[in-house]
C-alpha cells in the first residue's frame, strides 16, 4: 500500500517546481549553489553552474519550471488520474535517457549539474508517481470487478428490478458475442 496518494505526489512535484522558479527569479544562487546540487554534480563528475546575476537565463528557467508546474496543475485540479497514469511513464523514460546522456556526453549546454540534477529529480518523482498510479488503478479494478461480481449475484438470486435486470442481460450479451468475435479470429 502506498504511503501517499499519486494525487498528493502530483501537487508535491507541482510546489517544488513553483518553489524552484520562485527562487530562480529572486535568488538564482540559492539553487545554483545549494549543497544537494553541488553533491550529486560532484558525484557524477559534471561540471558545476556558478552564478551570474546578470544572467537572463533564470528568468526564462523559471518561466519554462512554471509552465512545466502549470500543466500539471490542470489535470490534478480537474481530478484526471489518466493524464498521470500516461504523463508519468512517458516523462520517467525521457529523463532516464536525458540524464544518462548527461553523464555521459560531452555537450557543456545539456552536460552540467543543473540539468543533472532536475533530471535525477523528475526520475525520483516519477517513480513515485509511476508506481503509486499503478497501485491505484488495480486497486479500482478490483473494486470494479467486485461490484460486477455482487451484482451478477444479485442477478442470479432475481434481486434485481426490470432495468437492472435488462442492463446486466445486455452487458451479458455483449460479453458473449466478444467472446465469439475472439473465437473466429
Amino acid at each position: 500500500m502506498a504511503f501517499f496518494s499519486a494525487k498528493f505526489l502530483g501537487y508535491s512535484r507541482v510546489s517544488f517546481l513553483a518553489f524552484v522558479s520562485y527562487k530562480l527569479l529572486t535568488e538564482p544562487g540559492t539553487v545554483l549553489e545549494y549543497s544537494g546540487v553541488m553533491v550529486l554534480a560532484s558525484a557524477m563528475n559534471l561540471p558545476l553552474l556558478m552564478v551570474n546575476d546578470n544572467s537572463p537565463i533564470y528568468g526564462s528557467l523559471a518561466v519554462l519550471l512554471f509552465t512545466l508546474a502549470f500543466t500539471d496543475f490542470l489535470p490534478l485540479v480537474d481530478d484526471n488520474t489518466q493524464y498521470l497514469e500516461l504523463a508519468a511513464p512517458a516523462r520517467l523514460l525521457f529523463f532516464f535517457v536525458l540524464a544518462i546522456y548527461t553523464c555521459m556526453g560531452s555537450n557543456i549546454y545539456i552536460c552540467n549539474s543543473l540539468v543533472f540534477v532536475y533530471c535525477f529529480f523528475e526520475i525520483w518523482t516519477g517513480i513515485l508517481i509511476y508506481s503509486t498510479t499503478r497501485e491505484e488503478k488495480m486497486k479500482r479494478l478490483q473494486e470494479i470487478e467486485k461490484a460486477e461480481e455482487e451484482l451478477q449475484e444479485q442477478y442470479q438470486r432475481g434481486e434485481l428490478n426490470d432495468e437492472q435486470t435488462a442492463k446486466v442481460e445486455k452487458e451479458l450479451e455483449k460479453a458473449e458475442i466478444d467472446k465469439l468475435m475472439q473465437e473466429f479470429q
